[in-house]
C-alpha cells in the first residue's frame, strides 16, 4: 500500500497531511481519554451496578441447597442470594418450603433475590 505523498516547492517527498493528521488526531483524543478496559472488565463493572429488575412470583415446587423450582420451573441460586420475609425478616435457603409463595429476582441468570409472600 502506498503511502499518500505530495512534493514541495524543493521537490522533496512528504506526505499528505490529511490523513496522517487525521491519524495523529485520534491518537491524541485516545490518549487523552485514560486507560482503556478490557471488554470484560467494562462488562463486570456493568454487572455489579445492574438492577434486578422486574420480579417473578410463583408457588415454590421443589428446594435444593444451590437451586430451587418454582412452577415447575429450576432455577440456580445466586452465591449473594437474600431471603427476607414479607415484613423483612432475613430468612435462609432452610426456611424455604414447598407450597410457598414466592416473589424473586434474577441476577447473572441466578435467583439473587427471594421475597417468601405471607400465606393468603
Amino acid at each position: 500500500m502506498d503511502i499518500p505523498t505530495k512534493r514541495d516547492k524543493h521537490q522533496t517527498r512528504t506526505h499528505s497531511w490529511g490523513s496522517w493528521g487525521l491519524a495523529g488526531g485520534l491518537v491524541v483524543l485516545l490518549g487523552v481519554a485514560g486507560p482503556v478496559l478490557s471488554g470484560s472488565q467494562v462488562w463486570a463493572q456493568v454487572m455489579d451496578k445492574v438492577e434486578l429488575g422486574f420480579p417473578t412470583e410463583g408457588q415454590i415446587t421443589s428446594v435444593g441447597p444451590t437451586s430451587i423450582e418454582v412452577e415447575n420451573r429450576l432455577y440456580r441460586l445466586h452465591q449473594k442470594l437474600n431471603i427476607t420475609s414479607e415484613g423483612g425478616q432475613p430468612l435462609g435457603v432452610q426456611d424455604l418450603q414447598i407450597g410457598h409463595g414466592v416473589q424473586f429476582w434474577l441476577k447473572e441468570g441466578a435467583v439473587a433475590k427471594i421475597i417468601v409472600r405471607n400465606p393468603r
